[in-house]
C-alpha cells in the first residue's frame, strides 16, 4: 500500500513538472528566404524589411536582405499578433545614389509557426512608404554598415 501511494505521488510529481515555463511564448517564424534570389537580382544594393507591430507601433523589427546574408538566413522569429510589413528595394551602385521601389504588407495575423510575408515592390507612394527619403538611405546604410553579414538589423522591441 505505501509502495503505490509512493509511485502515484512521485507520478504526480514527475507529470506535474513537465510542459512549458509558466512565462513562455508560443513565436511565429517568417521566412524570407524564398524571395532572397528575385530580390537581389532586381534590388542589387539590398531591401530593407520593417515589421511594425500594428497595435503597438513602437515595436519595430528591422531586416536586411542583400548579397553577404547568406539565403538560408533569411528568416526570423517574431512575436505572434498582427503585424505589418514594409519593404524598400535599392538598385544603383551605392546606397546614397541609389533608386528605390517600396513594398507594403496590410496587417497579418502571425500565428505560432511558419507564416508567409508577399509583397510586391514598386513606387514609393502612400501607405508603402512611411520613410522620407533620406530615413530610406540612412537606415539602409546603417544596416549594410552595422549589420552587413546580418539578416536582422536591429529595432525596437
Amino acid at each position: 500500500m505505501k509502495k503505490s501511494i509512493a509511485i502515484g505521488f512521485a507520478s504526480v510529481l514527475l507529470l506535474g513538472s513537465c510542459g512549458r515555463p509558466e512565462n513562455y511564448k508560443e513565436k511565429a517564424k517568417i521566412d524570407f528566404s524564398g524571395a532572397y534570389t528575385s530580390l537581389l537580382a532586381t534590388y542589387n544594393q539590398g531591401v530593407v524589411i520593417a515589421a511594425v507591430q500594428a497595435n503597438n507601433t513602437s515595436k519595430k523589427r528591422f531586416f536586411w536582405l542583400q548579397p553577404n546574408v547568406p539565403s538560408g538566413e533569411a528568416q526570423a522569429n517574431m512575436q505572434t499578433g498582427l503585424w505589418k510589413f514594409y519593404a524598400i528595394g535599392f538598385s544603383g551602385s551605392s546606397i546614397d545614389g541609389a533608386s528605390f521601389k517600396c513594398g507594403y504588407q496590410p496587417p497579418i495575423n502571425l500565428n505560432p509557426g511558419f507564416n508567409e510575408v508577399s509583397m510586391t515592390l514598386g513606387t514609393c507612394s502612400g501607405e508603402n512608404n512611411p520613410l522620407s527619403d533620406s530615413d530610406k538611405r540612412t537606415r539602409a546604410n546603417m544596416c549594410k554598415t552595422n549589420f552587413s553579414n546580418n539578416f536582422h538589423c536591429g529595432g525596437t522591441y
